[in-house]
């Protein structure tokens, strides 16, 4: 291994991986139809600004953030730096051109995977009120999954 990536750096990935996970929201919203999906993508979308906004301001609260994530999670950030699968809109729009509602609900379900798997990591390095912020993103980061999983199954995600 031949980085450990910092907190600050970890929360700095999170904030990509929130902008990536809007545009990918946002693309997915313009694709859908059906006015449940739209609803569905829009809340999700929503909610990635939200989380955005508070991974920024523990970033403005962490500073240099001298503090190290341990090598497993310093892999998995390397990987989705070099994959760009998490970390770039761009990627994120990609991934939403001419998927049909069933490919985007997979793929949505598979990134807020990814996402609660990144966050836990993060949260093994996050002290004080940051660890119950992220406690509490990765908790609504699972009710987007349970959301998601819900809209598949034909199930009212009210």
């Amino acid at each position: 291994m031949s980085h450990l990536f910092t907190y600050a750096e970890a929360l700095e990935m999170a904030l990509r991986i929130e902008r990536a996970g809007e545009a990918f929201y946002n693309k997915a919203l313009e694709r859908a139809e059906a006015p449940e999906a739209q609803e569905l993508f829009r809340f999700l979308r929503e909610q990635e600004r939200v989380h955005f906004a508070v991974f920024n301001d523990m970033l403005k609260r962490a500073g240099g953030g001298e503090v190290r994530v341990d090598e497993e999670t310093s892999r998995f950030m390397e990987a989705a730096v070099r994959d760009h699968t998490l970390t770039t809109a761009e990627k994120a729009r990609e991934l939403a051109v001419g998927a049909s509602l069933d490919e985007l609900i997979d793929l949505a379900l598979g990134f807020e995977r990814e996402t609660i798997r990144f966050f836990e990591k993060v949260k093994d390095v996050a002290r004080g009120i940051e660890r119950h912020r992220l406690e509490r993103i990765i908790e609504e980061e699972r009710g987007h999954v349970k959301r998601l999983e819900m809209y598949r199954e034909g199930l009212s995600v009210d």
